[in-house]
């Protein structure tokens, strides 16, 4: 009965967290909104529907959590951040509510979901037209792409990790007035990926420093304190990411042994990355599986999503892509250079398609938002007809 109750009061709370947006979007963009968390709660219920019969590391998550005991809790604790983190934060619905996995699915679409309104709100303050694609506007349109919904709307490190890095990006819009949310985000992405908190805050610590649109003490500020806290966690993110220093020998064998632990079929089919030229990796993250690696319904969804990326991306690039990084905003360009340092890191060791499709997950909001703002400066750039971000 629980279970139900908080099922259907998370449902809701989707619902009101969309109306308290009232007094900043306009009714259309609410309308939006409704959808895409209607869209949300579906992948949601499909991803639900797909642990039940196939392994996934959100099972654990859960199923541990609610096998625990207060001595295990200290003992997650002892053990430092990642996956001992996501046993202590199940710990209280599933053990002490002894809640559902698919109550947890709720609770954590919602969560995951305020990362979508952030992601959205994003767009808005920041993306003066919108752009038609094959006659079609491309906001807030890319934002319904199934990867965004499917795994970030599991109970585990992917939906809290979207909320952190889209509520990141919202916040230094004006963080002046949203350092609260920089700081929760900040703790957030630090107790579930340290190294992917690490690099944001190069992403953007860059960024603001190579801003001369910006007032030269504030992006000296902000570059200082992103690289202050940045080298005071470096030796906890290397203890994490298991390396004994920030060397290219261990690193590059820290990528080898990552690659062939990686290597399994899950959803999807693997490839030999370790044998791919590094352009082809770079590809293999960004838009792969396409239309050839097909072999199961999620990597024809995902080869699709792809597809249009990768159109979106040469028509981005075809047109004065240095100038158009130059005219974006700091945060726009902070994403770019979080899209570009993640796939380094990530594309020399994952070679499943399920996997990479789950890793990219955290990235495709610095993706999106970085087409959008390309797409439309280039519109702007050409004279064509303006409008502002409005629709599906």
């Amino acid at each position: 009965m629980l279970d139900i109750v908080l099922s259907i009061i998370f449902i809701t709370l989707g619902f009101v967290f969309i109306a308290f947006q009232g007094n900043v979007l306009r009714k259309s963009e609410l309308k939006s909104l409704r959808l895409l968390w209607c869209f949300h709660l579906f992948f949601a219920i499909i991803f639900y529907v797909y642990t039940r019969s196939n392994s996934a590391d959100i099972n654990g998550y859960w199923k541990i959590a609610k096998e625990s005991t207060p001595i295990d809790l200290a003992l997650y604790i002892s053990k430092g951040f990642g996956t001992n983190v996501m046993y202590l934060i199940n710990y209280f619905p599933a053990h002490t509510l002894d809640l559902s996995i698919f109550t947890g699915f709720m609770i954590y679409a919602f969560l995951s979901f305020i990362g979508v309104c952030y992601l959205y709100k994003t767009c808005i303050e920041l993306i003066p037209y919108n752009t038609r694609f094959f006659g079609v506007n491309i906001f807030p349109l890319l934002l319904f792409f199934p990867s965004i919904h499917f795994w970030s709307a599991g109970p585990g490190k992917d939906a809290l990790l979207f909320l952190s890095i889209t509520m990141f990006g919202y916040a230094l819009i004006k963080l002046n007035r949203r350092i609260v949310l920089a700081i929760l985000s900040a703790i957030l992405a630090l107790l579930i990926r340290p190294h992917v908190l690490i690099i944001l805050f190069a992403a953007f610590g860059l960024a603001y420093l190579l801003s001369t649109n910006l007032n030269v003490w504030k992006r000296f500020f902000i570059f200082t304190l992103l690289a202050s806290v940045s080298t005071l966690l470096l030796p906890t993110v290397l203890e994490y990411v298991s390396l004994d220093s920030l060397t290219v020998e261990s690193t590059l064998n820290r990528f080898d042994n990552q690659a062939k632990n990686l290597s399994g079929d899950a959803i999807g089919s693997s490839v030999d990355i370790q044998s791919y030229p590094f352009p082809l990796k770079i590809v293999t993250f960004l838009f792969r599986p396409l239309f050839f690696d097909i072999n199961s319904m999620f990597t024809a969804l995902a080869s699709v999503e792809n597809l249009i990326l990768l159109g979106l991306t040469i028509k981005a690039l075809a047109s004065k892509p240095i100038k158009t990084y130059r005219s974006a905003p700091v945060v726009v360009k902070s994403y770019l250079i979080f899209l570009l340092l993640g796939t380094l890191v990530f594309s020399f060791s994952l070679s499943n398609f399920g996997v990479i499709l789950r890793m990219k997950n955290m990235f495709i909001p610095a993706f999106i938002l970085y087409l959008f703002w390309a797409l439309s400066y280039n519109q702007e750039l050409t004279s064509e007809q303006l409008q502002k971000p409005t629709n599906v």
